[in-house]
């Protein structure tokens, strides 16, 4: 078993330390992974920002270090409504 993990680490290192596969390596996070990333972080930010201004709230209305479960259980709750899935009225 020692013999296969040896061959293998010998194996990625040389690969790892082959230019080719260093820029190929570059040209794939430039051109695919950065720009998904970029792209998911935008669609992200949004929500991110409404959530901070819920949490804000939440804590003007408990105070979270006399109360923290009071928070916790009102943070929760606000989280699983949103979670539920909303009710047609036809």
């Amino acid at each position: 078993m020692s013999f296969l993990r040896n061959l293998l680490f010998k194996a990625a290192r040389r690969v790892a330390t082959d230019e080719r596969v260093q820029r190929a390596a570059a040209d794939a996070y430039n051109n695919e992974v950065k720009p998904r990333a970029q792209a998911a972080w935008e669609k992200a930010k949004p929500r991110l920002e409404e959530t901070k201004a819920d949490i804000g709230k939440i804590a003007e209305e408990t105070d979270a270090r006399r109360h923290p479960a009071r928070f916790a259980g009102k943070a929760t709750r606000r989280v699983l409504n949103e979670l539920k899935p909303k009710s047609k009225k036809d």
